[in-house]
C-alpha cells in the first residue's frame, strides 16, 4: 500500500470509529432471464441476494432516515453500517428485491420518479420497450402504496421528470420536484424526507440547484458520487457507492477499505 493510500486507509478508520460512517449503496434494477438492460443499469436477483447475505452478517443495516436524523442532529453515526438504496421507481424494486430484502430483514430507500404516473416512459426506455406499457415496468400507484407501508420500506423523492436539474432554470427545478412530492405524499401517506438527485454525478447539479434543493427541508440529499456519510459532510450532498456486477467478496473488501478496516 502507498503511503497516501495508508493515510487515507488511517483517515477513514479514524472517521469511522469517532464518529461512525455509512455507505449508501445505489442500484436501480434487478434484471432477470432475457430482459432488455442496455444501459446496464440492472443486476441478478441472485448477485444482490448474495449482496444482501454478506451484508446482513457482516454490517450495521439502520433505516437510511435514522442515518440522515443522526447527521442532522449531530449524533454519532453507527460505525461501519450500510444502507441500501434504489433509484428510479422500477417495479422488478417492489416484485423482486423487496422480498428479499425482507428475507434479510434489511431496510431500504427507493428514490421514485413519478413520471410513469403519467403513463410515460424515461427516455432511455422509451426505444427499448416498443408496444410496453409503462405499467408493466415502472411501480404504479397501487403497488407503491403497498410498498410504502411496510416496514423495511421507505420512499424517497426523485424528481417528477428526472432531467439533469442543471438544465433547469430554478424556478422550473422547484416545480418539478414538488410535483414529485405533491404526488408521492398521497400515495405513500407521509411526505418525503429523503431527496437523490436525478444522474446524480457533479455536472447533474449547481450551487442554484443544490439551494432549491435544501429549501425543501430534506433530511438528506444524494449524489452518485462515491464516498461515506459520515458527520463531516453536506446533507444535502451525500454520497453513495454503486456496487454494479460486483461479486459480494469484492464488495465486502470494498465496504471494508471504505471504513478503514486495517486488515483490508
Amino acid at each position: 500500500m502507498s503511503v497516501r493510500g495508508f493515510a487515507t486507509r488511517r483517515y477513514r478508520r479514524f472517521i469511522n470509529q469517532h464518529n461512525g460512517s455509512t455507505l449508501v449503496l445505489l442500484y436501480h434494477r434487478l434484471i432477470d432471464d432475457d430482459q432488455p438492460d442496455p444501459e446496464r443499469l440492472g443486476v441478478t436477483s441472485a448477485l444482490f441476494e448474495s449482496h444482501l447475505a454478506m451484508i446482513a452478517e457482516a454490517f450495521a443495516t439502520p433505516t437510511l432516515p435514522e442515518v440522515c436524523d443522526a447527521l442532522q442532529a449531530g449524533k454519532r453515526l453507527t460505525p461501519s453500517s450500510v444502507c441500501i438504496t434504489f433509484d428510479d421507481g422500477y417495479r422488478d424494486n417492489f416484485e423482486k428485491a423487496l422480498p428479499l430484502l425482507r428475507r434479510y430483514n434489511v431496510p431500504a430507500t427507493f428514490f421514485v420518479a413519478t413520471l410513469p404516473f403519467e403513463g410515460r416512459f424515461f427516455a432511455w426506455d422509451e426505444k427499448v420497450y416498443p408496444g410496453l406499457s409503462p405499467s408493466t415496468l415502472y411501480a404504479d400507484t397501487a403497488l407503491l402504496h403497498q410498498a410504502a407501508h411496510d416496514p423495511l420500506v421507505t420512499i424517497g423523492a426523485h424528481t417528477h421528470a428526472h432531467q439533469r436539474l442543471s438544465a433547469l432554470s430554478p424556478e422550473d427545478a422547484r416545480a418539478d420536484i414538488a410535483h414529485n412530492i405533491d404526488l408521492l405524499t398521497p400515495v405513500c401517506g407521509y411526505r418525503p424526507q429523503l431527496f437523490s438527485y436525478p444522474f446524480g454525478d457533479p455536472a447533474s447539479y449547481t450551487p442554484e440547484i443544490v439551494d432549491v434543493v435544501r429549501s425543501f427541508g430534506f433530511t438528506g440529499a444524494f449524489t452518485t458520487t462515491f464516498g461515506t456519510v459520515h458527520a463531516r459532510r453536506d446533507p444535502a450532498l451525500l454520497m453513495r457507492y454503486y456496487p454494479a456486477a460486483q461479486s459480494a467478496e469484492d464488495l465486502a473488501a470494498v465496504l471494508r477499505a471504505y471504513f478503514g478496516d486495517a486488515s483490508c
